[in-house]
């Protein structure tokens, strides 16, 4: 199954704790887990239910305006600019934004992803693209 989440691909930010102890979500989470949610629901809310499940995510993100030249050759990439993302955000709090986010939804529980398989981080269009497949019970070994 694939699904592409059209936006800006977001990390997931922390729970943010108060002195008493009381632990509450961070509330740059939810509108990025309502953008997750829509694409689930218009790909016609698919669910793999409590089957174990492989996953391979690519996340696109904006290239900075610091990466191209500027004038006559504005519009075309500097020599120094990376091919790939370097900084943040962090690929490991992208993917768990995207696995939370579809807890309840396209799966019972984030647990169920037993193989992560071509997580990328890229430069082009900002989007996200799952591609999300039934595991096998038994793993994959290779032998020398």
């Amino acid at each position: 199954m694939k699904l592409t989440i059209p936006a800006e691909p977001q990390p997931c930010h922390r729970h943010r704790s108060t002195r008493n102890g009381r632990i509450y979500p961070d509330p740059r989470n939810e509108h990025y887990a309502k953008i997750v949610q829509a694409a689930w629901m218009e790909a016609g809310r698919p669910s793999f239910g409590d089957k174990l499940l492989a996953l391979g995510a690519t996340f696109w993100l904006k290239r900075p305006k610091s990466h191209y030249r500027t004038g006559r050759y504005a519009g075309t990439l500097k020599d120094s600019a990376p091919m790939r993302p370097r900084g943040k955000p962090d690929l490991d709090n992208l993917l768990k934004a995207i696995l939370d986010n579809l807890n309840g939804c396209l799966y019972n529980d984030d647990a169920q992803v037993v193989c992560l398989s071509g997580v990328n981080k890229l430069y082009g269009e900002p989007r996200t693209e799952l591609t999300v497949w039934e595991a096998s019970e038994y793993p994959i070994l290779k032998t020398a």
